[in-house]
């Protein structure tokens, strides 16, 4: 199931109000660096030791090679 909402995404205790599609069956949450820092600014990026290969829903393929530390709350709650 996919569900597009508006949430609100806590990061280093900024906090952005988003659009977000959500997909049941993905197992991470992905956004690009462009948007993280027009929504967050600088933010601290953990890179991971390894880059993976990852597929979106479109089935476009990404490498992700860091991570940042967030919250996303849907209607208030996380």
């Amino acid at each position: 199931m996919q569900v597009l909402r508006e949430v609100e995404v806590r990061i280093e205790g900024k906090t952005s109000r988003l659009k977000a599609l959500f997909d049941s069956g993905s197992s991470l949450t992905v956004m690009g660096y462009e948007r993280l820092r027009e929504a967050f600014g600088e933010v601290n990026v953990k890179h991971l030791v390894k880059p993976r290969e990852v597929a979106l829903l479109n089935g476009q393929k990404l490498i992700i090679d860091g991570y940042i530390d967030s919250l996303i709350l849907i209607d208030e709650y996380l």
